[in-house]
């Protein structure tokens, strides 16, 4: 194949490739000033091409024969396994593998990237603005190539979750324009025809790097005209930083070259949708074929209305899902400079995330991180709709009457998303409106431009987390955990209190011609202990067992909507039990066809829990899995833990390191994503053992409340992180509204232990009997998490002691007054802790309010039940039985 012009074809080659790096960038940026070069002819064989379409075909041919690699469909490789996408290579000529031998052994610099960026800013491309010298120092060493990063930020975050990105074909949405149909768009070549060349050139010399085999184009791409990909995809490089980190990317799929070639528009062709192996119907394209990236899937766009009439979505398969919120407000200094912290809270939704620029609202910026735990095509967020695309919302949780409302107030959904319903409430009748009608958990930021209002709130318990900042200047800024507030930071640099947002309510603010945040007011929506306004499915009785029984029933079975693998939590103790044993009922009902999946863990094989929860895993019939971890692994892991928990208090570090590690196992070993647990009824049926010594039952009742209250600070947080830490979702019915409202509702004396009634008698009643669990476990004495993975003669709260006894000194107690004024610790287990938390936490010891202790136990300073007379005293009694 030749070229009949000065300018020869291996010279170009050549320069492109060019081992030095200023040759290479000086010969892409000549050829970024041309839309193509233009050949006189060229020929092939013993025929001379001069027709320009004829010489695109030619160029096409021959690169596919050297340079086409295969339609992969597999997961994203790992750093040691071996990336062979060039199988064509084989074929090629000589000289082809010598420039791709010399271009794979290159070394990858920062600085020539850097030099290329800061060439870059201010033509267009605002994602180059957001680019720092500090962000290309900290890249990881496994993917270096900061352009990789970029231009796969277009695969993880714009309107597609991870499942877009495994689809045969993508699609966009255009959403700042009235929606269109298929019928009324043209797609658009993401790169001209010489860019495209220079895209697989440049893919071959940073081969080694490519986790993902793809870069940046150097042209503006996208969907829209006068549109770059990197302004589509906001705070590309951090996302895409963050997902290749957690290593959630997937290959994307390669297009044949005679297609990326082809500039005819082909009308009266027809295109289908290949997404999680489900073809949707024929697309009639009228205004031309899809094209796209040499490296990158076909690009075609229709609009999120059009995929529901393409492909046919259950009305009840809705999204469920954890996942991360993050939202700035008035931001004082540029917003990009608050991205990174976002990325804190990357492990809440491993699956994709996003990031969207409030439009006309410069210092406004929504983040998310999700975890589709249902395998649905809608649920990328901040969402918006068609019909009110002045609401802005991000949530968190599981709204369980959506159905519901939707048909009791007659609301046309766009989605099949849970979610939208917070929209349609709060456009309906406004924000408490909205709130008091949610049965679900849900942490939310709701922003109507057109009155220029924000709405954050948070449901009952406080089941999913939530923190904010306010600051007097105007500031506010929310994220579903602490860790994505740090290092958010204001103009005057001054101090920033982070702070847990307070369960049950909501708080409005408005935004002044400055973009600054003005409070307004909070309101409290949900009480603990008082019925909802919304509907529960549960017919009352005169029998109290059989509406306990109802009541929690019930809460399980609202919790069991997913399509990603349920199991549930297993300790072998009372409240784990239940909840196993109900989830097994109820899944069997439901039609769930797998074997439920129960975790239990232990120190060795004479902990009480282990020993326990065979027993009950053995009468359900489950898939139990046992998992083992000793004291060295607990202060191996002991500073993730605290990062994760965002907490310094002993009881809640104590009991987070069994459930850490079943979690990690979970995430490590099974295919489980939704883990039910029994979080929750000890302090809603006062099951702690400290009960036992309440005054009166009115007392009891009054610490029942309170802990139910504050359960926020410490066992519904601990449940969260450890579980979110590993990209879990954790469900506890104990805490459903409606359970806890009709237990609390009930008289205390009925609910106060005595010697003559066992802690939580009225649970334990209400199950009596049925077989649902051995009786021998309905009747087993409370035993703390924390303590029943290990043996009884050996805590694991004593192993802990003795490694604190080797990290503190007597001269570091002795200054802990001094050093931390605020909850001071009293030993040094505690000191130790609150040392770590300060390491990751600084100047933010109110996240721990105050340090859990029992009630009512005079002058004792270890929350462990172990050390209480009541527990000694059963033990003796169980001993001699």
């Amino acid at each position: 194949m030749k070229q009949h012009r000065a300018n020869t074809w291996n010279q170009f080659i050549n320069n492109v490739a060019s081992p030095q790096p200023s040759a290479f960038w000086s010969t892409v940026k000549s050829l970024n000033k041309k839309r193509s070069i233009e050949f006189s002819a060229i020929t092939e064989g013993n025929r001379t091409i001069k027709a320009p379409d004829e010489i695109l075909q030619c160029l096409s041919r021959h690169f596919q024969s050297r340079f086409t690699a295969p339609v992969m469909n597999r997961n994203n490789p790992t750093d040691k396994e071996a990336l062979d996408l060039w199988e064509l290579l084989d074929k090629a000529n000589p000289e082809d593998i010598q420039l791709v031998n010399q271009c794979s052994d290159l070394k990858f610099i920062s600085e020539e990237v850097w030099q290329v960026i800061k060439s870059l800013k201010g033509k267009n491309s605002s994602g180059f603005d957001l680019i720092s010298n500090k962000m290309i120092k900290n890249l990881p060493h496994n993917y270096s190539n900061i352009l990789t990063k970029q231009y796969n930020a277009l695969f993880s975050l714009s309107y597609w979750d991870k499942n877009w990105k495994q689809a045969r074909t993508i699609c966009f949405n255009k959403v700042d324009s009235p929606a269109p149909t298929t019928q009324q768009l043209r797609p658009i070549s993401l790169l001209p025809v010489m860019g495209k060349i220079y895209e697989r050139l440049f893919l071959f010399r940073f081969q080694k790097w490519l986790n993902n085999f793809g870069i940046l184009p150097w042209q503006k791409s996208g969907a829209r005209a006068k549109q770059c990909t990197v302004s589509r995809v906001n705070h590309l490089l951090e996302q895409t930083y963050t997902s290749l980190l957690y290593n959630t990317f997937t290959l994307v799929v390669f297009i044949d070259f005679l297609q990326v070639f082809d500039i005819l528009w082909q009308e009266e062709r027809t295109m289908k949708i290949v997404l999680n192996g489900q073809l949707s119907n024929n697309i009639i394209l009228q205004r031309g074929a899809p094209q796209g990236s040499v490296f990158g899937p076909i690009a075609y766009i229709v609009t999120h209305y059009d995929l529901q009439q393409i492909f046919k979505v259950p009305e009840n398969n809705h999204l469920l899902e954890m996942c991360g919120i993050w939202c700035i407000f008035g931001s004082t200094v540029d917003t990009h400079q608050q991205v990174p912290g976002c990325f804190n809270i990357a492990h809440r939704g491993p699956d994709c995330f996003r990031f969207e620029n409030v439009n006309h609202f410069s210092k406004c910026v929504f983040g998310f991180h999700r975890l589709a735990v249902v395998d649905d095509i809608f649920g990328m967020q901040p969402m918006r709709l068609h019909a009110l695309p002045h609401i802005w919302m991000t949530y968190n949780g599981e709204i369980y009457n959506f159905r519901e409302a939707q048909k009791k107030f007659g609301y046309k959904f766009e989605t099949s998303c849970d979610g939208e319903i917070l929209i349609h409430l709060y456009n309906d009748k406004g924000a408490r409106f909205m709130c008091e009608q949610l049965y679900g958990v849900f942490a939310f930021v709701l922003f109507d431009t057109k009155e220029r209002k924000i709405y954050v709130g948070r449901d009952t318990f406080g089941v999913r987390p939530s923190f904010r900042i306010f600051t007097e200047c105007g500031f506010l800024a929310v994220s579903s955990e602490a860790k994505g507030l740090e290092g958010v930071t204001v103009a005057s640099n001054q101090p920033l209190k982070i702070e847990a947002f307070e369960p049950g309510t909501y708080e409005e603010y408005k935004l002044d011609e400055n973009e600054k945040a003005e409070f307004i007011k909070k309101e409290r929506f949900h009480t603990i202990g008082v019925f909802p306004k919304y509907d529960v499915n549960v017919a009352l009785t005169d029998d109290i067992s059989l509406n306990i029984r109802s009541y929690l029933t019930n809460a399980v079975r609202m919790r069991l909507m997913s399509h990603r693998r349920i199991g549930s939590m297993l300790s072998g103790g009372l409240d784990s039990s239940i909840i196993a044993a109900l989830t097994i009922q109820e899944a069997r009902k439901q039609g769930i066809n797998y074997p439920i999946q129960t975790f239990s863990i232990g120190m060795d094989d004479e902990s009480p829990d282990l020993i326990a929860a065979r027993k009950v895993a053995k009468h359900l019939g489950t898939e139990h899995h046992e998992i083992r971890f000793s004291a060295e692994d607990a202060i191996k892991h002991l500073k993730n833990i605290i990062k994760s928990l965002e907490s310094y208090d002993i009881t809640t570090i104590r009991a987070s390191i069994g459930m850490y590690f079943v979690a990690k196992y979970i995430q490590e070993k099974t295919d489980t994503i939704v883990v039910l647990s029994g979080e929750g009824a000890d302090e809603v049926c006062q099951g702690y053992i400290y009960f036992y010594r309440q005054p009166t039952p009115e007392e009891g009742d009054r610490e029942s409340r309170r802990l139910c209250q504050d359960l926020y600070f410490y066992d519904v947080l601990r449940a969260d992180r450890t579980t979110a830490a590993h990209g879990l979702e954790l469900r506890v019915p104990f805490l459903d509204h409606a359970f806890t409202s009709y237990y609390l509702s009930l008289p205390a004396a009925e609910r106060s232990p005595t010697k003559a009634r066992a802690e939580k008698y009225l649970l334990r009643k209400a199950f009596d009997g049925l077989d649902l669990i051995p009786s021998e476990i309905l009747w087993r004495p409370k035993e703390a998490f924390s303590d029943g993975v290990a043996a009884k003669t050996k805590s694991l709260f004593q192993y802990m002691q003795e490694h604190a006894e080797t990290q503190v000194s007597d001269v570091d107690l002795q200054r802990a007054a001094t050093l931390y004024p605020f909850n001071t610790p009293m030993t040094k287990e505690a000191f130790l802790y609150r040392s770590i938390f300060e390491e990751y936490y600084p100047g933010q010891p109110h996240l721990t309010p105050y340090i859990w202790l029992p009630k009512w136990c005079g002058d004792q300073t270890d929350p462990s039940a172990r050390v209480l007379t009541h527990y000694k005293e059963q033990q003796k009694d169980s001993d001699k039985s």
